[in-house]
């Protein structure tokens, strides 16, 4: 649905990008979740592979271009000419940014970052005031098994649309080694090639649950999962329009039962943890003295045995806050650690 840009009867000024978005309210909020079987779920998968469901998400779908290269995709959130995408496809400070839109190439500048879920919103900058045709957000997420698809530019092909599955239900924790951070996202069954960052993973009906931004690969293979940023995390940082405060620890951890043998035995039976597996140069963790194979077993008092829990923990804190930890390097007694939180947003690029 396209909404026509809206302005304050007072000032006669553009709303923000929230209060546009906050205009088709109704819209959005009308049921998302397809039946998955019976006669109303056969007509609702014809529904997909008519025209305009393809054709609605193809006039808001836009290609990334970063210094010409095209690094990724997007897709526009309001008429007023805001767009979604994953914030590691246009955070390099001082590059040229650009849109391939349905009207052709067109600027654009980055408005806010929300590392810790790979999203980034940006501005088409542009004089023409035609409003532009947009893609409205989901409700909530769908449950697991729910059936969604991908839009994107895979390997340099241009609006391509793939189908995909909720995996799990509830949000986790997974880490992108380039960029040195944890996202929260969605795991999706389904394949998400290079190019396709950024794009919306949607429902049937073409409201958007998300956004791509990585995948799982073991020794360099795509192994089916995707790295969804939920529909949560798109609303909230259309509505703040500014850098997210996301606290970050500094490391990459693993849980303590994926570890070799040798590692497991120099632990007394049954302890629990996460293993800090590498350390962010000159984070946090690096500050205070912590190392590769220290084991983390607890956080302000509380015992930590998952990844998702400690990662959990740390994101309900505020940058600058302190935490203290519990841990325990191989041959050596437990010790506590004070720990003052970094600001992921306000860290120099790896």
């Amino acid at each position: 649905m396209t909404v026509l840009l809206a302005t304050t009867p007072a000032m006669g000024r553009p709303l923000g990008v929230w209060e546009q978005v906050q205009a088709s309210l109704e819209t959005w909020l009308r049921p998302t979740f397809s039946p998955t079987s019976g006669p109303t779920a056969m007509a609702a998968a014809r529904e997909v592979s008519q025209p305009p469901m393809y054709a609605r998400a193809s006039e808001a779908v836009i290609e990334i271009l970063v210094d010409d290269h095209l690094n990724g995709t997007g897709f526009l959130v309001s008429p007023g000419g805001y767009a979604m995408t994953a914030a590691h496809v246009v955070q390099s400070p001082g590059r040229r940014i650009e849109a391939r839109t349905q009207r052709g190439r067109v600027a654009a500048e980055v408005v806010a970052l929300d590392l810790g879920h790979d999203l980034g919103l940006i501005k088409l900058v542009t004089a023409d005031r035609t409003p532009w045709p947009t893609l409205d957000l989901a409700e909530a997420m769908p449950p697991a098994a729910s059936q969604v698809f991908l839009m994107g530019t895979p390997l340099y092909r241009h609006k391509v649309l793939f189908s995909g599955m909720v995996a799990r239900d509830g949000l986790t924790f997974e880490y992108l080694p380039e960029e040195q951070r944890y996202i929260r996202i969605m795991h999706l069954s389904g394949l998400s090639p290079p190019g396709t960052s950024g794009g919306p993973w949607m429902l049937p009906n073409g409201d958007v649950v998300g956004v791509q931004s990585g995948l799982m690969h073991s020794r360099g293979t795509h192994v089916g999962v995707a790295y969804m940023a939920p529909v949560e995390a798109i609303r909230s940082l259309l509505h703040r329009a500014e850098d997210a405060r996301t606290a970050s620890l500094g490391v990459a951890i693993e849980e303590l039962w994926e570890q070799p043998d040798h590692y497991l035995r120099r632990f007394p039976g049954g302890t629990e943890g996460v293993m800090i597996s590498q350390i962010v140069p000159g984070g946090p963790a690096e500050d205070v003295g912590l190392r590769p194979e220290d084991l983390i077993t607890g956080v302000d008092g509380r015992r930590i045995a998952l990844r998702d829990e400690l990662l959990g923990y740390i994101r309900s804190r505020a940058p600058g806050e302190a935490i203290f930890l519990t841990v325990i390097h191989p041959g050596e007694l437990a010790r506590t650690v004070r720990v003052r939180l970094d600001w992921l947003e306000r860290r120099p690029l790896p």
